[in-house]
């Protein structure tokens, strides 16, 4: 559920500041050594492992979140992941 929350927090985050923002952030390969999945649609995030499965609204973005680092800016109004 934390990642989940953290991941919605950082596209709203680029969502709402200036233009030409950019940020790399990382996500661990697995959570407590438990191993789970990372979906993202244009307008959620599915964080999902053998203890439950998360889903966050998130704002509308191209690309997807992955394991591993991850760079995330706003260009011409649309926020890209990767």
């Amino acid at each position: 559920k934390d990642l989940a929350l953290k991941l919605q927090k950082e596209l709203l985050i680029a969502a709402t500041v200036e233009e030409g923002y950019v940020r790399k952030f990382e996500i661990p390969e697995k959570l407590d050594r438990v191993d789970y999945a990372l979906i993202t649609t244009n307008s959620t995030i599915t964080v999902k492992s053998a203890n439950g499965l998360y889903i966050v609204s998130i704002p509308q973005a191209v690309g997807n979140v992955s394991k591993g680092e991850n760079t995330i800016n706003k260009t011409g109004g649309v926020i890209y992941i990767n």
